[in-house]
């Protein structure tokens, strides 16, 4: 449990407390003091929905300082639907998103990063927070305002999906534990009527479904972050390849296909992970299924392998350049002209 559980809850107002996890003023009537702590509602379910599905804080979270743990359960408050609750999924999401600012928070000052618009930090898996977060200025170059995201040897999406698995481990592993608890027990059950086994079984199919979701959104994230340059690669050089007519025929067939799979591919991935964000905010028996995504986790490493020989080999069958004309040489019994001196003056 990371420290900022041993904080005391100070009054504010005789009719005000200030809430122990997200540091924000209520009425006392919005949540309620449990010995010296006051949390607020939404606080409160939330901190026993982590406890819940994880055991308490995710791993990562372990070390976040107390201002870290506020402004964690301030982003679940400004994410908390009109007339609605918070469901697991977003809170998973802004979990997410909070570690692996802070993880390339952390990494900032030790390497440089690119000044690039934000659509193009978007098209490589960045959301528009964390670039907004980022140092920007005016570019002419672009005509708009760019950004610099300083990053490590991980991208953004990679990260993401690092993070995401950790979390379903973690959960898994709460899920196992509170089984075994159970079967320790070893009470008694009482018989289930028909309907609530269905309604557990709707409700167990969703959450499955959801987990499903969840892995699709992380392979298709991970897909984008590194496929999206070297598909700009292929089509920047189509026409070029296709013009080309001493290019073998081989090598024009094989960058078409290579174009072809990251194109097919691509769209997959981004349709994916627009979905999953539409599902935001759904209960989980709302939330509708990611489509299959038409390649595995380990196709993201051979195909970009791949792209790297075949743009190589592309590359060697364009035309060379014609080499410079030199300057005609004086034959050996002739004297060299000597060279006419210039005197910045006009001839009369």
């Amino acid at each position: 449990m990371a420290s900022v559980d041993s904080q005391v809850t100070q009054p504010e107002t005789p009719e005000q407390m200030k809430c122990w996890l997200c540091a924000q003023s209520f009425d006392a009537g919005q949540g309620r003091l449990h010995g010296k702590k006051f949390p607020c509602g939404l606080c409160s379910n939330a901190h026993r929905t982590m406890r819940r599905n994880l055991g308490g804080y995710p791993e990562e979270m372990q070390n976040f300082t107390p201002e870290e743990i506020s402004d964690f359960f301030r982003t679940l408050h400004s994410k908390k639907p009109a007339g609605g609750g918070l469901n697991w999924q977003t809170m998973k999401a802004v979990m997410c998103t909070n570690i692996a600012t802070r993880q390339i928070e952390q990494a900032k000052d030790k390497v440089k990063g690119e000044w690039l618009p934000a659509s193009v930090w978007e098209t490589r898996g960045w959301t528009k927070e964390t670039i907004e977060r980022q140092d920007n200025r005016w570019s002419n170059e672009y005509n708009a305002q760019v950004y610099r995201i300083r990053i490590t040897s991980e991208t953004w999406a990679q990260i993401h999906e690092r993070i995401t698995e950790s979390l379903l481990r973690q959960e898994r592993d709460a899920t196992k534990k509170r089984g075994k608890e159970a079967e320790d027990l070893d009470v008694p059950m009482a018989s289930v009527p028909k309907d609530d086994k269905d309604k557990k079984g709707q409700v167990a199919a969703a959450k499955k479904q959801e987990r499903e979701n969840e892995k699709i959104h992380a392979l298709a994230a991970r897909a984008v972050g590194a496929w999206t340059k070297i598909l700009g690669q292929c089509e920047k050089m189509a026409d070029k390849v296709h013009s080309a007519g001493a290019m073998p025929a081989e090598t024009k067939q094989t960058y078409d296909e290579l174009t072809a799979k990251l194109q097919k591919n691509m769209t997959a991935a981004r349709q994916a992970i627009n979905s999953f964000e539409q599902n935001k905010g759904k209960p989980v028996e709302d939330m509708a299924a990611l489509a299959e995504l038409p390649f595995q986790s380990a196709d993201v490493k051979t195909v970009t392998q791949q792209s790297g020989v075949i743009l190589k080999e592309v590359r060697k069958a364009f035309p060379k350049a014609a080499p410079k004309r030199k300057a005609q040489e004086v034959p050996a019994n002739q004297e060299a002209q000597p060279k006419r001196r210039r005197t910045g003056k006009s001839n009369p």
